[in-house]
């Protein structure tokens, strides 16, 4: 499984929603079905940390939003990011299917910018 996604650029302290799509190839010419599977979003500051400073959950911040076509939504609250300090942490996203087979659907970097107002 592949998702198709960019570096993150978000502001602290701001809500946001990222939008997530999971591919069943890498050509992504076909969409996985997330129909019972579960979503972990971790972020991190850096890949060989042990803490996360930020995880969300399909019971906890991750909403899918249309399953056979591998949509999900995670949701960030501007509480959750309050502390976070101006620089670029890793992050990825691990899907559990109904099978209970484990992937990591995507790992790049989320920027945390300090917001003006």
């Amino acid at each position: 499984m592949t998702q198709l996604n960019p570096t993150i650029d978000l502001s602290t302290g701001n809500d946001a929603n990222i939008l997530l799509t999971v591919y069943a190839d890498v050509a992504h010419s076909s969409r996985y079905n997330l129909t019972g599977a579960s979503l972990i979003f971790t972020v991190k500051r850096q890949e060989t940390d042990t803490a996360n400073v930020l995880q969300k959950t399909t019971s906890d911040g991750i909403t899918i939003t249309d399953a056979t076509q591998g949509e999900a939504t995670i949701t960030i609250e501007d509480t959750d990011t309050t502390d976070f300090s101006q620089r670029a942490y890793v992050f990825d996203v691990q899907v559990t299917d109904s099978s209970a087979e484990v992937f990591t659907v995507t790992k790049d970097y989320i920027n945390f910018i300090t917001k003006i107002t």
